[in-house]
């Protein structure tokens, strides 16, 4: 209101023979002074009518990791209200901290900020300077590294994260994008050349949707406001048909599309150039480009450098002045996060504050086989070990994932399949929040990365390249650790060795895809060339290496969790997916990641004088969600009953043979006839249904 009253005070005593640009330097820098109000915004822009780059980029508030939305129109029309509405609307669910816009007759760019680092409320962004128009949602883990290069080293404790990347591409452009850690999106547009540039982090933590209609460019960290933008949305085949058909927990096929055709994504590592004319694609991480492998080092070598680069991977992402939260279960991933996390905080006299899935009440767990399916333990005994760990144990109160699968959609925006799991890391960061926590680190990419170990690929590896003593040793020393058959695991990889690809008959398994529609889609063909690939990789590590920068995965993980981040307020790190960490383990030998009869050794080995001993478990995993059926059955008959129902009211689904679905309900009335994947085949399933319902329904309603 002060500022507004100051305008209008200005614009009525002032002389119209006042100098305009006197009078915007005057108000401009009256607003500067008290910037940190943070309560000017498109209103004050448009009182003023300051559309020039230097006056919106004084006005304009703060900005760090957040959400970022807008529109720009490459022929200067101006942005429509109604579309600027629905750009922001779609961000109330969202945990955001402080809102930020900017608006220039054809340009429009909003920030839903969230305080994760310090220097988060100094931010001045969007900004707009000498004709750049740029908003960014970041955070970055090489901070002092880039001060240096820009010769600001005495910056590096204050500068605000969306500032240094800012001056990073000002600077060096989009060439630098590969020497930036962290996670960050941004969009970049230039007034002068007309052309807007959307990027993403390489291992894929933050992301933005773009759709080009018309001369008009949206993008928004959200999928639902560019749907709802559309006025002829319709359903990308590929996608839906794709998710249905992989029978297994894998939800795309490729990087950039969604469930909505014509509405795209970063990919991990991209960076799109948009113009009236066209759009161009880059990857700029090429991890494999002038590829050597590190075979000069002993082992104690390859320790030192590990232990140093992961300490650094742990400590750069916990920049937060606030609490810090950790996924942790009882096995390797997480406990070898915990065990820099916890030791850094102690020293600072702070708590590590851990959630954990366990069963519900009245599930009679077993630990005593392969898996373990309760890990309250051995999460008790990590919090002993380092003292300063406060454990919280996640149940989901008891209720089925059918419960409450309706509010995850609405976090994730799509269909998902990896369906408990996602509802209990979602609670998990809620309460995290409760408990004064805006960072929670997770291990989610260790099995591709700092655990890595792949027996299978090992000894296949040997006997390829003859090394046929070597592979008996290791068989002996994996079979005497591990407990299996020696002789009955070396005829299975001779077998393996000597047999080649077979297609299957079908590739969709047990799937309710409508085949026919599958087949048309071309959804056979890519199911078969990916499985033929995995056949192959699987037999040769030099193939299998590519897969430790599995774009696919890592697609998959950073949108859920950018998802849950936004609605939470708690921003998820994972340092087994820094991109540090994945390339210094793409360049070992097979041999580092397992040997003389210890898999997943650069944590075993590497990190055991640090880590509780509890947590080597030779041939034991942790297994989450292991009471699904259990679970489910304490309100199965009025879950089967809806099921039925849903597959009679959506029976003319494009994509869902709603007969199968439905006789595999009526054939199997008890809930032990199904395992925990039959149950959740159906309600990812289920969720696509509704989604394709609704999505239709919104159509029609337009």
């Amino acid at each position: 209101d002060i500022l507004c009253t100051l305008g209008i005070f200005f614009k009525r005593s002032i002389p119209a023979t006042f100098p305009i640009y006197c009078f915007h330097f005057l108000v401009v820098h009256t607003m500067y002074a008290l910037r940190k109000c943070h309560c000017i915004s498109k209103i004050y822009l448009r009182m003023l009518h300051l559309e020039d780059s230097e006056s919106t980029f004084l006005i304009e508030g703060g900005l760090e990791m957040s959400a970022i939305w807008g529109a720009v129109n490459l022929t200067g029309g101006e942005i429509a209200k109604e579309e600027i509405r629905l750009l922001k609307a779609a961000f109330a669910k969202c945990r955001i901290d402080r809102y930020e816009e900017i608006c220039a007759q054809h340009i429009y760019m909003g920030c839903g900020i969230q305080y994760f680092v310090p220097q988060a409320k100094e931010e001045q962004l969007p900004c707009a300077e000498a004709g750049i128009y740029f908003t960014v949602d970041a955070v970055l883990d090489n901070r002092r590294e880039l001060c240096e290069r820009l010769g600001i080293q005495e910056e590096a404790d204050t500068i605000p994260d969306g500032e240094l990347l800012f001056r990073m591409l000002r600077r060096y452009g989009m060439e630098c994008l590969n020497d930036i850690l962290g996670a960050y999106a941004f969009v970049w547009y230039n007034q002068d050349t007309n052309t807007i540039e959307i990027a993403a982090d390489a291992v894929g933590n933050r992301l933005v949707y773009y759709t080009k209609r018309g001369d008009v460019v949206y993008f928004s960290s959200l999928l639902e406001p560019l749907r709802l933008i559309a006025p002829d949305v319709e359903l990308n085949d590929r996608w839906m048909l794709d998710f249905l058909s992989m029978d297994y927990l894998s939800m795309i096929s490729e990087t950039e599309e969604n469930p909505i055709q014509d509405i795209y994504r970063t990919a991990p590592a991209q960076c799109i150039t948009i113009t009236q004319e066209e759009i161009r694609k880059q990857i700029y991480w090429q991890p494999f480009a002038d590829f050597r492998e590190n075979r000069q080092q002993t082992d104690e070598q390859y320790r030192e450098e590990f232990r140093k680069l992961w300490s650094q991977a742990v400590r750069d992402v916990m920049r937060s002045p606030q609490e810090t939260a950790i996924m942790l279960s009882g096995g390797l991933d997480s406990t070898a996060v915990a065990a820099i996390a916890a030791p850094y905080l102690k020293q600072q006299g702070k708590k590590l504050y851990s959630f954990t899935s366990v069963p519900m009440k009245g599930y009679d767990y077993d630990n005593s086989g392969r898996y373990i399916e309760n890990e309250q333990e051995d999460v008790e005994k990590t919090a002993k070990f380092y003292g300063n760990i406060e454990s919280t144990y996640l149940d989901l109160n008891g209720k089925t994932p059918w419960e409450l699968i309706e509010e995850e959609a609405k976090v994730l925006e799509i269909p998902f399949k990896s369906i408990q799991n996602c509802l209990w890391l979602t609670q998990g960061m809620e309460q995290a929040y409760h408990k004064g926590a805006r960072l929670m680190l997770t291990g989610s990419y260790g099995n591709t990365s700092v655990s890595f170990s792949d027996l299978d690929v090992y000894m296949n590896t040997l006997f390829r390249k003859h090394r046929y003593i070597r592979l008996l040793k290791e068989v002996q020393a994996f079979a005497k650790s591990m407990g299996f058959s020696g002789r009955y695991a070396l005829r299975g990889i001779i077998k393996d060795n000597l047999t080649g690809y077979r297609a299957q008959p079908s590739p969709y398994g047990r799937s309710f895809v409508r085949k026919k529609a599958a087949d048309d889609n071309g959804c056979r063909q890519r199911l078969e060339q990916m499985n033929e690939e995995n056949f192959k990789v699987v037999r040769d590590f030099e193939k299998y290496r590519h897969l430790l920068v599995h774009f696919l995965a890592l697609r998959q993980i950073g949108e859920s969790y950018m998802k849950m981040s936004l609605v939470t307020g708690v921003l998820e790190r994972d340092p087994t997916r820094d991109k540090r960490v994945i390339e210094f383990c793409i360049h070992l030998p097979v041999e580092q990641f397992c040997k003389n009869g210890t898999d997943r050794r650069l944590i075993k080995v590497y990190l055991k004088d640090i880590m509780p001993p509890h947590v080597f478990h030779f041939h034991k995993r942790g297994k989450q969600s292991a009471d699904l059926v259990y679970r489910m059955g304490t309100d199965w008959k009025k879950i089967r009953e809806e099921w039925i129902q849903l597959y009679d009211k959506y029976e003319s689904s494009r994509y869902v043979d709603t007969k199968r679905a439905r006789k595999d309900l009526t054939d199997k009335e008890n809930i032990e006839a199904y395992s925990a994947f039959d149950l959740t085949r159906h309600m990812y399933t289920l969720l696509l249904l509704q989604y394709e319902a609704r999505i239709n329904l919104t159509k029609s309603n337009k």
